[in-house]
């Protein structure tokens, strides 16, 4: 996304928030500013644009961000000019994050670029939420439904791997293997 995106949308930068709803949490997943910090996370409350965005279920656009009411006038070395835009990303109703691209070429967006960014946050948003689904299958297939632990060929391949780790670098390798009674009265509590 960081490669492709600015060209494609001709902006100067851009920064995607993954949204846990269950926390009301957003999550720096891609971006090109250097002043964001990695893993950046901030409750869905303090980014009031964003969380418009979100709630209203639609894009907002900033011509001029300087002027703001989601600024007022405040410095903010993110913005270097004045064009902001934050494109609630939607799977089937359901926001899984929020695009915002910001500071074009022109200093200004006309409609044609606003009706391709839209079109273009939805492969987006399609994208991600796919590559959700596979992680979420993937970690499926290596743990347990019930438990979210490790299944029995994750942890043979995980001892494997383990094995020839300590082989490697010739250190010692403990295992610790222990039986629960009655497991089942656990699992049903």
């Amino acid at each position: 996304m960081a490669e492709k995106l600015l060209s494609i949308l001709s902006v100067k930068y851009f920064s995607f928030f993954l949204f846990d709803k269950y926390r009301r949490k957003l999550r720096l997943l891609s971006h090109n500013h250097l002043e964001l910090q990695e893993g950046l996370t901030l409750y869905q409350s303090e980014s009031p644009i964003m969380k418009d965005a979100m709630i209203l279920g639609q894009y907002i656009f900033e011509q001029d961000f300087a002027s703001s009411r989601y600024i007022r006038g405040r410095k903010n070395p993110l913005f270097k000019y004045t064009l902001f835009i934050s494109i609630p990303l939607m799977i089937e109703n359901e926001i899984i994050g929020v695009l915002n691209i910001n500071d074009n070429e022109k200093e200004f967006f006309n409609l044609g670029g606003l009706d391709f960014s839209l079109n273009v946050s939805e492969f987006v948003a399609i994208s991600i939420s796919n590559a959700l689904l596979f992680e979420k299958v993937e970690k499926l297939s290596v743990t347990d439904g019930l438990t979210g632990l490790d299944n029995h060929q994750q942890m043979q391949s995980i001892l494997k791997n383990e094995v020839f780790r300590c082989q490697r670098y010739a250190s010692s390798l403990s295992l610790i293997m222990m039986d629960i009674d009655h497991f089942k009265n656990v699992n049903d509590t």
